[in-house]
């Protein structure tokens, strides 16, 4: 959003398109200080502390995704997990995301989270730049819904559920 205010009357401006579920209008999670808005800049992606050398798996995840598994992550500690919130899909944050697999000296598995299913949402988009970051050194694997045609499962306890379950 500072990009998108910095570019305005100008001729880089671009339409900005913001999504959010209405789920995450009163989570204390993404509450921030006023301070955060007006101090300092924008991070493409956020982590929260680590110790680099017992970090094993990194899950990437974007929005609802990301404040769901913090949520999960903060009810059951894993220090050889470390979650990854993209900030920025476009342009991708290749730079940013090879530099922290490269503080990682234990790194076995990269993981790409999203709620929608595998057709749909983030993941076709991302898969080349995080395959190519991935390489060889490390086993990526997708974790969201299969592909289906409808976003969801159409009944909401069992959209509940393949949540949990994800």
């Amino acid at each position: 959003m500072r990009a998108q205010a910095a570019s305005l009357d100008s001729e880089q401006m671009r339409p900005l398109v913001v999504m959010s579920p209405k789920s995450l209008l009163r989570n204390k999670t993404v509450a921030k200080p006023i301070d955060e808005f007006t101090s300092g800049g924008f991070e493409p992606i956020l982590t929260e502390s680590y110790q680099a050398d017992k970090v094993t798996k990194v899950i990437l995840a974007t929005g609802k995704m990301f404040i769901d598994l913090k949520e999960a992550l903060a009810k059951n500690p894993d220090e050889s997990v470390l979650l990854v919130a993209i900030e920025r899909l476009y342009p991708f944050p290749e730079e940013e995301i090879e530099a922290l697999l490269a503080q990682l000296p234990n790194l076995e598995e990269v993981s790409w989270v999203q709620e929608e299913p595998k057709n749909q949402g983030a993941w076709l988009y991302v898969y080349p730049y995080v395959k190519v970051l991935v390489a060889d050194k490390y086993d990526l694997s997708y974790h969201g819904r299969i592909q289906r045609a409808a976003p969801a499962e159409g009944d909401g306890e069992i959209h509940k559920l393949v949540q949990i379950k994800l």
